[in-house]
């Protein structure tokens, strides 16, 4: 019993399996392949390939339908907008044929894009277009495609179509391979510049970097040279406070014990007077010795005798002041009579302190 129940369950299976990749529709009155193809689905090529044994469609034709068709007919606004797509197809065939590889293209990809799907004959044609346009690393990426269609039951493609396919892949591949090969030759050359700019430019930096380091150190340098010698440019004694250390030639040694001093360098002689200690009272608070003032080292350059002596200002010509007309008359046009100008003169007319003798008519110059 269950044997019987397990084989009526498996011719089920069979039945249902059968049904679902074994679809025709009947051809009805005023169908051509092309609207049925849209009804379903399909491309018009693919259709006629899986029904290649019916040369014309009539009504009452059963028609195999290929296993990418809708489950279900199209709607209508479905059935047009694959419809506009092989419009689109058509166009595309005829640029391609035209020579016009660029807008054959075009209309070709819109057409992909409409059904949504490539069959091995788009992919060729697509392939074709590239080709023309000497894209040949595309064009060889569309030929493998539709190639890898046919190989998986494609059968869109003529057999005229298929040879040119197999012929275009080997030359299209050749060429692909060589152009390939040149733009990883300009890549590999471009790297290598890009590689040899940038150490070019770290060798820059590294130089600059040198130069600014051999700067800092000459500066330290420079730095500590000023800070031993005070700042002044030779060396110093008693700890550096910028005190210059006196350099005795063997003719200028003075002898610091005795009360005489005689500077052969100088221009003058001073001799310190002698003072009789004995003399001096004990009350120091009282009395202390007068100490006569060195006498004068001039040295008679008369360079250095300046004197300076008043002279009349050039200003105010030693008035003192100078006339101003900075004052307003608010529309009176009065005149009157200025002593110190001796004329007749504006009411806005007034004398104001000299700036440059401030009022003394003089100024002191250097003679």
């Amino acid at each position: 019993m269950r044997t019987t129940r397990q084989g009526i369950m498996s011719a089920i299976m069979l039945l249902v399996a059968a049904s679902a990749f074994a679809r025709t529709y009947i051809a009805e009155r005023g169908d051509t392949w092309e609207s049925v193809a849209r009804k379903w689905g399909l491309y018009t090529d693919e259709l006629k390939a899986r029904n290649s044994i019916f040369p014309t469609l009539y009504a009452g034709l059963e028609i195999d339908l290929p296993e990418n068709a809708s489950q279900n007919p199209l709607s209508t606004w479905e059935i047009a907008r694959l419809e506009r797509a092989d419009r689109e197809l058509a166009t595309g065939i005829e640029l391609l044929e035209a020579g016009k590889f660029r807008q054959a293209m075009s209309s070709l990809n819109m057409a992909g894009a409409a059904r949504g799907r490539s069959t091995a004959s788009l992919l060729f044609l697509q392939g074709r277009a590239k080709d023309g346009l000497a894209d040949y690393e595309e064009a060889f990426d569309y030929y493998t495609r539709s190639s890898a269609k046919l190989s998986d039951g494609d059968l869109t493609l003529t057999e005229e179509q298929t040879n040119t396919l197999r012929e275009r892949m080997a030359a299209v591949g050749k060429l692909a391979a060589e152009r390939r090969l040149r733009r990883e030759a300009q890549e590999a050359k471009r790297r290598e510049e890009e590689r040899k700019a940038e150490e070019a430019r770290r060798n820059r930096l590294a130089a600059k970097r040198r130069a600014e380091a051999e700067a800092d150190k000459k500066r330290e340098s420079r730095r500590q040279k000023a800070s031993s010698s005070g700042g002044w440019g030779f060396p110093v004694w008693g700890g550096g406070w910028g005190m210059p250390m006196p350099s005795f030639q063997p003719q200028f040694a003075p002898d610091w014990n005795s009360a005489q001093m005689n500077w052969n360098s100088t221009p003058a002689t001073w001799t310190a007077p002698a003072i009789d200690w004995n003399s001096v009272p004990t009350d120091i608070g009282t009395y202390a010795p007068a100490q006569p003032d060195p006498p004068s080292l001039d040295s008679g350059n008369p360079r250095e005798q300046i004197t300076f002596s008043d002279h009349t200002c050039t200003l105010c010509g030693g008035k003192g002041t100078i006339p101003d007309n900075g004052g307003t008359t608010f529309g009176l046009s009065s005149t009157k009579y200025c002593s110190d100008c001796g004329k007749t003169v504006d009411l806005s007319h007034r004398h104001i302190q000299c700036p440059s003798c401030g009022g003394r008519g003089m100024v002191r110059k250097r003679d």
